[in-house]
């Protein structure tokens, strides 16, 4: 009885430290997520940033767009600049964007929405 209490204990004491750092990403790849949802969604006649949506991503990940990441994001967008520009349309570089950030997105859903006219 008294082994199963110290295993349950140990569990308990460890599992918000390896919760937290699961859920975390480098600041590089954030914020590079962050500058391709951007640049791929300018090409998106009907969608938009939800700067809602990115305020709360970053929040989660205990990150701010400040003069320390300016600096990763400039390069991170010039990146994803060169890969639109071979893309074979507009409407293409928009379907990898709502792919990647639309609704339902791999990377991450929801930084795109519906543009308000």
């Amino acid at each position: 009885m008294k082994w199963i209490f110290c295993a349950a204990a140990g569990f308990i004491a460890l599992s918000p430290c390896s919760v937290s750092a699961k859920a975390l990403m480098r600041p590089q790849a954030a914020i590079g997520m962050i500058a391709e949802a951007h640049t791929w969604g300018d090409l998106c006649r009907n969608w938009s940033l939800d700067n809602d949506a990115i305020d709360a991503f970053l929040l989660g990940q205990e990150l701010r767009l400040d003069d320390q990441y300016r600096e990763i994001y400039a390069p991170a967008r010039e990146k994803a600049e060169a890969a639109v520009a071979k893309t074979t349309s507009a409407r293409a570089a928009c379907d990898h964007a709502l792919d990647l950030y639309g609704p339902q997105g791999s990377k991450i859903p929801g930084l795109l929405k519906p543009r308000q006219f």
